[in-house]
């Protein structure tokens, strides 16, 4: 699929005058739509997009003295490289500060064979150039994600352990100082069933949310300790969050 953005103007008799701008090379459908807030608070035009049979891409489109630009389109690959994921999640504002930012997935390691993605969140300026944001790690299985701490960015490993029955933690692990070996410093639950509540709150763990019939909860695990930065509960509070319906990634 090749085609344009195409934006009219009305003139004061009537007529109007349109300007256009590509879309990325290789997209096969739009998926979604959505008006948003470059950084300097300058209004633009996010357009997901499957790209190359499974991917998302996001063009991002402003207008100015005119004329309309996709400040993410590369002049010579012809598409938003920097914006291609491989899993279906929406540029949106994902920390309520009035600017759109695009989400970009990346691997990192894990145990096991099971395949571990972080989102990172990234705004753009009028110039097409992009700012992380933040990361988050998306538990779609379980319906939440979490803001990771700035320093967890590049040596955090995840785990999930299903071995109780009605419980499914997510293990977060870091490095306890460069180089060294990871510890495991926070655990993620999900859990329903009978007696939901008195396990919720067994071995040191504390609610975090209450959903229809599952119970979140968290525990600051002993590897915690070894960190230069504690890990707070106020932040892991804060810091989680419920994954909505529009937001579907498939991730793991």
């Amino acid at each position: 699929m090749t085609g344009s953005v195409e934006m009219m103007t009305f003139t004061d008799d009537g007529d109007y005058a349109g300007v256009s701008a590509p879309l990325s090379a290789g997209i096969e459908s739009i998926l979604r739509i959505r008006r948003g807030t470059l950084m300097q608070g300058r209004a633009a035009l996010f357009v997901d997009a499957e790209y190359q049979s499974g991917g998302v891409v996001t063009d991002i489109f402003t207008a100015a003295d005119g004329s309309l630009r996709n400040i993410t389109r590369g002049a010579e690959s012809e598409t938003s490289l920097a914006t291609v994921r491989d899993q279906s999640i929406y540029s949106r504002d994902i920390d309520s500060d009035g600017v759109t930012e695009v989400p970009v997935t990346r691997e990192l390691e894990g145990a096991g064979d099971t395949v571990f993605r972080l989102v990172d969140w990234k705004s753009y300026d009028a110039e097409g150039n992009s700012y992380l944001k933040m990361t988050t790690y998306h538990n779609r299985t379980d319906g939440w994600y979490f803001i990771l701490p700035e320093a967890w960015a590049e040596t955090v490993t995840v785990r999930r352990d299903d071995h109780a029955a009605g419980e499914r933690a997510v293990i977060f692990s870091v490095p306890a100082r460069e180089d060294g070996p990871p510890v495991d410093v926070l655990a993620i639950y999900s859990i329903t069933g009978e007696n939901r509540e008195d396990r919720a709150s067994k071995d040191g763990r504390t609610t975090l949310r209450t959903e229809d019939e599952v119970i979140y909860a968290c525990k600051i695990l002993a590897g915690a300790v070894k960190l230069s930065d504690e890990l707070e509960m106020s932040y892991v509070r804060s810091s989680f969050k419920l994954i909505y319906s529009e937001w579907s990634t498939g991730l793991t």
